[in-house]
């Protein structure tokens, strides 16, 4: 076994991956029949839980380092921030912790009825203390991490990122009474502002801001004067804080004299409030909240002070390995808990196990999917039974806030809460340097980018935007007076911004070079990266969009009948994509998202396929383009009836290599941070309307042609799922660009 591990960890080491999976398969058929199984991980062979099992019951608990993503390259370009091992969320510094000692396991239920294994983070940096314990189910490998927090005991710094350039591909600042500032954060919802001196002005984070600072200037200073004026004021910020101390002829009409802090609105109101009091309008109570909560609260952290019992397996007699109590902690006035306690005995854990976090520096979480569960396990116990879930920030996309905490909830229940009792991180500094620089992306991106696998039998392959444009697409309008152009080949000629209105749609040359057009162009294809930060800008999303010229017809299967539906599903313009995340803690890769038309699927690294040099597998199914992890027939619809339209995916020859054939167009961090190498968004990218004409026919009685030998009920039960699919799959019309999805700004659809 030592010399097996030892192959396999040189064989991760050179990134042959393929070769070390082969011995992984060999080894797990070589331990059939023992009571233990072996997982390769990034790190080499890493024990199930159900291994762990059976050795904990000789006495020492079990300690394992667990996967945190597919490890990066050796080095990355020099940067600011990113993989650097930590991240400032203002006034709590935080790092991820993957070391765990196994507390206490299921052996039954939940996925798989494999089970749980619940851990306590271990080998914690020194300064830095727990928000919560972490939890997995059995049927995979022990993957996974908790963040664990410390006080920087300052008050964040400033944030300056300079403010783009006029060629810069950012979107303009909205209008407003008040001119941006380019040292303030546009991604801050709340600013506040405080005025030094006739040329320096500080402003800080309303959320996050600390009471307790040395700044005097956020008393009452007789040196600090009241300027409300354009330099002041952030335009992204909905509202400024300023000391109430002296007034300027130009702002004193608006001001109450006998207030201490005023609320200047971006908007057009001023709303004075006193210390301790509430505002006229309901709207406005939680900056209110806000501001008391920063100019007069505690420290970030302090322990609990006291523990809740949630749960005890004692209760449950179902296959465990001794004994488990959840705790939930219980925090101090102003303070929020994210994460649960087990033990193995029924003592309640000491108060400096967890810490708790100030609450204006947490966020809302909600349940992400069920991991485990005694309901349905050989014995149930009696009365209600205890389900864990995985969490997440509750809002999520590109200026969201709320930070992963890598937590679980749980509850005497089968039906999660919609308001749970824990919360996440808010990143209130929202610094910018923990996102990578234009370097460290292409760095990225040649070490992890996928191959990207066609079906064999693909018809309408990719392209590049350009050669599809150089090769006669037509540019039409709903205004019948005037022609139809050929489109520029940098689309510089196509209507920029604005929404999808109807009034233009692009369509194939009317020449005799349709047919060619419609088959793409492989060499010329490439991958289009557009860079977000999610999480609080804790991770960096790299969604990668490919554009075929045409998308192919439509399959429908019942049961073990497939029905080809004719024309049905052809559309002109065919934009699809997939999407990598990156870890801004280690530049790790820790999934991959494929999108499938309406929606997709998050699928975690242990699922992935690798290709024998190390790069991820991404399979795009015939004719629609849909990607998938694995190759297969993947249906869309009903699986479990077998009733849908098929997105076949196979191994072929067919294949578009993206860690070298990719662009990145976009990136509006860069810019707001003033990075010289920040890319600018294409023209085309500009172009909200239809790549493709919309098409007029009853489709129902176009589908009778092909169903009507169907058995009634079948026959229904197929047109109901296509009545549900989006119009540009079935070909009813084209699809929008890329900046039109609203996965662009916002979260990924599952």
């Amino acid at each position: 076994m030592a010399r097996t591990t030892h192959v396999v960890n040189r064989l991760l080491r050179e990134h042959d991956v393929s070769l070390a999976q082969r011995l992984k398969r060999s080894v797990r058929r070589a331990l059939s029949g023992r009571n233990c199984c072996i997982w390769l991980g990034v790190y080499g062979f890493v024990l199930m839980p159900q291994a762990a099992t059976a050795m904990e019951s000789a006495g020492s608990p079990i300690r394992s380092r667990h996967v945190t993503g597919v490890r990066p390259p050796a080095e990355y370009p020099p940067g600011t921030g990113f993989a650097t091992g930590h991240i400032s969320l203002g006034e709590v510094d935080v790092v991820q912790v993957a070391t765990f000692e196994e507390v206490w396991n299921a052996l039954e239920g939940g996925v798989a009825n494999k089970g749980a294994t619940f851990y306590k983070p271990v080998d914690v940096p020194v300064g830095y203390s727990i928000l919560s314990h972490y939890a997995q189910n059995n049927s995979r490998a022990r993957a996974g991490w908790v963040l664990a927090i410390k006080e920087t005991g300052s008050r964040p710094a400033p944030p300056s990122p300079s403010p783009p350039s006029s060629s810069s591909s950012s979107p303009s600042p909205p209008s407003s009474p008040h001119a941006s500032s380019g040292s303030l954060n546009p991604f801050t919802s709340l600013m506040l502002t405080l005025k030094k001196g006739a040329t320096d002005v500080v402003s800080y984070s309303l959320v996050g801001l600390p009471p307790t600072s040395t700044d005097t200037s956020l008393k009452t200073s007789t040196d600090v004067s009241l300027e409300v004026s354009e330099e002041d004021i952030n335009s992204y910020a909905q509202l400024a804080v300023i000391p109430n101390v002296a007034f300027t002829e130009e702002a004193e009409e608006n001001l109450d004299p006998f207030a201490d802090y005023v609320f200047v609105s971006n908007a057009t109101e001023t709303e004075t409030v006193q210390p301790g009091t509430s505002p006229q309008k309901d709207s406005s109570k939680s900056i209110v909240d806000f501001v008391s909560s920063h100019l007069f609260a505690g420290p970030a952290l302090k322990s609990p002070v006291d523990y809740k019992l949630i749960w005890e397996s004692s209760k449950w007699t179902g296959k465990k390995n001794g004994n488990g109590w959840v705790w939930l902690p219980i925090a101090p006035e102003g303070y929020s808990v994210l994460g649960y306690i087990v033990t193995n005995t029924e003592n309640k854990p000491t108060f400096s196990e967890v810490t708790c976090v100030r609450t204006d520096l947490t966020d809302i979480l909600e349940i992400d999917s069920k991991f485990f569960t005694t309901s349905g396990t050989s014995r149930q116990e009696i009365g209600f039974p205890f389900s864990v879930w995985t969490t997440r920030p509750a809002v999520r996309g590109v200026s969201a806030a709320g930070v992963n905490v890598g937590s679980f909830f749980c509850d005497r229940s089968d039906q999660a809460e919609t308001s749970l009792p824990i919360a996440c991180l808010k990143n209130v500094l929202f610094n910018l340097g923990y996102l990578p620089t234009m370097a460290q992306v292409n760095s990225i991106q040649q070490f992890f980018g996928p191959s990207v696998i066609f079906h064999p039998t693909e018809q309408f392959l990719p392209s590049s935007v350009a050669w599809f444009f150089d090769s006669g697409a037509m540019l039409y309008t709903k205004d019948s007076t005037i022609p139809p152009v050929r489109v520029n080949s940098d689309g510089s000629n196509l209507p920029q911004g604005g929404t999808n209105d109807g009034a233009f749609w692009i369509d194939l040359p009317k020449d005799g070079s349709r047919d060619t057009v419609k088959k793409g162009n492989l060499e010329t294809a490439k991958v289009h990266i557009h860079l977000k930060p999610v999480y609080g800008a804790t991770y960096t999303d790299l969604q990668s969009w490919l554009f075929c010229p045409f998308n192919g017809p439509s399959t429908a299967k019942v049961g073990k009948v497939n029905i080809p539906l004719g024309r049905l599903g052809e559309h002109v313009g065919d934009w699809e994509h997939y999407t990598l995340r990156v870890s801004n803690f280690t530049g790790e890769m820790e999934a991959i998202y494929f999108s499938q038309h309406s929606k997709g699927q998050w699928v975690n690294i242990w699922d992935l396929e690798f290709d024998a040099v190390n790069k991820p597998l991404v399979y795009v199914a015939k004719n629609g383009h849909p990607c998938y992890p694995h190759q297969g027939d993947h249906l869309q619809g009903d699986e479990s009836r077998g009733v849908g339209l098929r997105n076949d995916t196979a191994l072929s020859t067919i294949v578009l290599n993206s860690s070298v054939k990719f662009q990145v167009f976009s990136a509006d961090y860069m810019h707001q941070r003033g990075d010289k190498d920040a890319p600018e968004e294409p023209a085309w990218l500009q172009y909200m309307r239809e790549w493709g004409p919309k098409i007029e026919y009853d489709k129902k009685k176009y589908l009778d042609k092909f169903l009507k030998f169907l058995p009634s009920k079948l026959r229904n039960s197929l047109e109901e799922i296509l009545d549900k699919l989006p119009s540009e799959v079935m070909g009813e019309e084209g699809p929008t660009g890329p900046k039109e999805k609203n996965m662009w700004f916002g979260d990924e659809r599952i």
